[in-house]
């Protein structure tokens, strides 16, 4: 799916087959759904003794919301099964529950309802809250019920609603995603055709936006503007998304993939797209994924990395610049502890701390002092003791042990976040951090949170999604508005006019 917005810019990648703005490549994402709580286990009605009562509680799909409305339905019923009409009902939950109306009688079914509403948007996702309920006839009731919600926040422009809040265009200030999960969640991350995925604590993936090409992975091609989880896929430990393409990796070390494959980025050995998730071939000991444009990657227990797709500048790093249909071993990079990707370029920190390099290097953005595209990984001059790498459109970052980063590439819009519009083919301080924690990228913009839990955010902003209430890019880094007690910033995945703060 392509964004023509004119306003945007031009990507400095080619990713053949996707039409975007010259310069950058554009990812925004979307979806709302009234938030609701799942029953997790309803307690059988303690009995009257003298009347011989019991009274269940039930809610559609057995949810109820972490902060909203819902109908809850009581029913009060004989030792015969039969209902018993007339009864007034009182419910009573935890604080910031209430109920109405307060006390219903029952119809000539047994039947009560009432709206209960909450009002803890954070509550926990996958965590429990009980409603007490009570005849007037004796009968009594506890019903646990799982909370469902949404622990992240998200930034920036939301095309094909992507960001999966309960709004539409861009926002710039800090929202959060709609209360739609039954399970925390891990991991979010964003492709370039404006679709999402989630990775929930319980191993499920959930998508959301387009899906021109099957990237929601639910068997079908149609667009969808609420999230849902993708059928069939449990046990996933990791996510990564392409421009158009989705990607999984399970605890056993498989890699699955679905979505675009005109390039050969999902790894089966085809080049047909599809619509649920499939093995990528021979992949059987990752630990962990990425992916960039139309290239997939994976970085085995052995500390090799293997890697597939496009290829027409050297994504691969097999020394060509043919397209790989399956996995290759990239024949250099040995001793790999980590992996991340742009758009036409890929990097691995090795067990040393130093970093590799290799792909299109049209602004510096392989780092190795130099505009040359490397078909083979290249040292990464002027960076060492490096904790984690991430990588934007046609930049690079690399956070050290002391806290510090240091950023090379592409610059226009400030990405590099030392100050300046020029672009560099050697790594720069970005100024003013020295105690990062973790580190990411979006489309032309870096992130960083800081020791005391702050984030903080420069680079390209048209859409907001640097999070500082603005549209107005940043040369160094500003703090992100509105955010507390964030752990996560937004995963391997395409570079995305988007961000996610997971709390």
């Amino acid at each position: 799916m392509t964004n023509t917005d004119a306003s945007l810019p031009t990507p400095a990648a080619d990713i053949e087959g996707i039409s975007a703005p010259s310069r950058r490549s554009v990812v925004v994402a979307t979806a709302w759904a009234v938030p609701a709580i799942v029953a997790m286990s309803s307690s059988p009605a303690l009995a009257a003794a003298s009347t011989d009562r019991t009274l269940s509680l039930t809610t559609p799909s057995q949810q109820v919301p972490s902060a909203g409305s819902e109908t809850l339905t009581a029913r009060l019923t004989d030792g015969t099964g039969a209902g018993v009409a007339g009864s007034g009902i009182t419910f009573s939950g935890p604080s910031g529950m209430s109920f109405s109306p307060a006390a219903p009688t029952t119809d000539s079914s047994g039947t009560a309802t009432t709206t209960v509403t909450t009002s803890d948007p954070w509550a926990t996702p996958g965590s429990s809250v009980s409603v007490n309920a009570s005849s007037t006839d004796g009968a009594t009731s506890t019903t646990s019920f799982i909370v469902r919600g949404a622990n992240a926040y998200a930034v920036g422009s939301n095309f094909n609603r992507q960001l999966g809040i309960p709004t539409s265009g861009s926002v710039s200030a800090p929202t959060q995603l709609s209360l739609a999960f039954t399970s925390s969640i891990r991991s979010l991350v964003a492709g370039v055709s404006g679709f999402s995925l989630a990775l929930l604590a319980d191993g499920s993936v959930w998508s959301v936006g387009g899906n021109a090409n099957g990237q929601l992975g639910d068997g079908t091609t149609t667009s969808r503007s609420a999230w849902a989880k993708i059928p069939g896929l449990g046990g996933v430990v990791e996510i990564a998304a392409g421009a158009s393409s989705g990607y999984a990796r399970v605890s056993s070390g498989q890699v699955y993939s679905w979505g675009r494959n005109q390039l050969g980025q999902l790894g089966d050995g085809t080049t047909n797209d599809r619509s649920t998730p499939g093995a990528v071939s021979g992949v059987s000991s990752a630990t962990q994924i990425a992916s960039g444009g139309n290239t997939g990657y994976a970085l085995l227990s052995s500390g090799r990395v293997q890697s597939w797709g496009y290829n027409n500048h050297g994504e691969v790093g097999d020394g060509t610049n043919t397209n790989r249909l399956t996995p290759i071993t990239i024949p250099t990079l040995t001793s790999v502890r980590q992996i991340a990707c742009g758009v036409n370029s890929a990097y691995a920190v090795l067990s040393t701390k130093d970093v590799r390099a290799w792909g299109w290097n049209s602004d510096g953005q392989i780092g190795d002092g130099t505009t040359t595209t490397r078909l083979s990984p290249v040292a990464v001059s002027g960076v060492s003791d490096v904790n984690q790498i991430v990588a934007g459109s046609a930049s690079a970052y690399a956070l050290l042990s002391s806290g510090q980063i240091r950023s090379w590439g592409y610059n226009a819009y400030g990405d590099l976040g030392d100050g300046t519009t020029t672009s560099r083919s050697a790594a720069v301080s970005v100024s003013g951090i020295t105690t990062a924690q973790q580190i990411a990228a979006g489309d032309h913009a870096g992130y960083a949170i800081l020791s005391s839990g702050e984030v903080r955010s420069w680079g390209f902003n048209n859409r907001g999604q640097l999070g500082d209430g603005s549209t107005t890019n940043r040369t160094t880094p500003v703090t992100v508005n509105g955010v507390n007690s964030v752990t996560t910033l937004t995963s391997s995945g395409f570079p995305s006019m988007a961000m996610f703060f997971i709390r």
